[in-house]
C-alpha cells in the first residue's frame, strides 16, 4: 500500500470561485510486479461493469417522491474467486435530478463464474451522495444490491439486479433495479 496527502487551490477561470483543496490518497498495486521475488503470484481477476440503476421513488428536497435514473461505472476487484471489492460511481440521466451524482466503495460475494452459464452475487456498498434535488440529508448513503448475471461470450456478462437505498439521516429510501453490462 502507498498512501499520500496532496494541498492546492481551486480557481475557476471564468467566475469567482477560488478554494483551498486537500485530500489524502491511499493506493494499492493491482497486477504483480514483473519478476517478483516473493515466488509465483498470479492475477486476480478484475471487471469494468457499466450501470444503468433507476431508484423506483427517490424523495426530492419539495416534497415528492418520483422516480430517478442513474448511468454509471463500476470497477470490481476479485481477491479469490468469490469475494471482491468494488468502487461506483453514478450521474442521473433521467427523472428530473440532473445534477444528482453518487460515489459508492463496498463488498461482494458471488458464486464462481460459470462459461456461458449463470453467476449470481449480493453487494453491500457505502457512499455519499448531493445534487438534482434529491433529499439525502448530508449525503451518507447505503445501498444493497443482489444480482444474476449470464455470460453472453466468455469476455462478457449481462446483469440485472434488485436492491434498496437508503441515506443514512435523511428521507431517501427507495427499491433500486440495476441492469448492467461487464
Amino acid at each position: 500500500l502507498t498512501a499520500g496527502v496532496e494541498f492546492g487551490a481551486l480557481r475557476a477561470g471564468d467566475t469567482a470561485l477560488r478554494a483551498p483543496a486537500a485530500q489524502w490518497w491511499l493506493a494499492a498495486d493491482l497486477e504483480p510486479a514483473p519478476g517478483g521475488t516473493t515466488g509465483p503470484r498470479r492475477l486476480e481477476r478484475s471487471e469494468w461493469v457499466a450501470t444503468l440503476q433507476q431508484y423506483t421513488g427517490a424523495q426530492r428536497k419539495d416534497g415528492s417522491t418520483r422516480p430517478l435514473e442513474t448511468i454509471g461505472i463500476k470497477f470490481n476487484r476479485y481477491s479469490g474467486a468469490h469475494l471482491y471489492l468494488t468502487g461506483q460511481a453514478h450521474s442521473a440521466f433521467a427523472g428530473g435530478a440532473g445534477a444528482y451524482s453518487i460515489g459508492l466503495i463496498g463488498a461482494g460475494v458471488s458464486t464462481a463464474p460459470v462459461a456461458r452459464g449463470w453467476q449470481v452475487g449480493v453487494e453491500a456498498l457505502v457512499g455519499a451522495s448531493g445534487g438534482g434535488g434529491v433529499d439525502t440529508s448530508g449525503g451518507g448513503l447505503v445501498q444493497s444490491v443482489a444480482w444474476a448475471g449470464w455470460q453472453a461470450t466468455p469476455a462478457s456478462q449481462w446483469r440485472i439486479g434488485v436492491g434498496g437505498l437508503r441515506s443514512m439521516r435523511g428521507p431517501l429510501s427507495t427499491p433500486v433495479v440495476e441492469l448492467a453490462w461487464n
